[in-house]
């Protein structure tokens, strides 16, 4: 089925991207170190986004700075 050529050009570009990459997508299931989804990492990222999102984000090149710097503590303390 995903060898065949679709009519919509869309899929067909989706369907390639699939077919390019079939073995990165894969690899979970050959490795059992890699999960198969990204939702582990997803959760930890969650509470930076949130804290971004309710402080109205970075508006400058010194609030992306300490931003991060902020995070990176966060991260390696915990």
């Amino acid at each position: 089925m995903i060898s065949q050529k679709l009519k919509d050009e869309k899929l067909n570009v989706i369907r390639a991207r699939i077919l390019k990459h079939i073995n990165e997508l894969l690899t979970f299931l050959d490795n059992p170190i890699v999960e198969p989804t990204n939702n582990r990492v997803e959760r930890q990222l969650r509470p930076n986004v949130i804290m971004r999102k309710i402080t109205f984000g970075n508006g400058s090149q010194t609030g992306v700075r300490n931003h991060t710097i902020e995070q990176c503590c966060f991260t390696v303390r915990s």
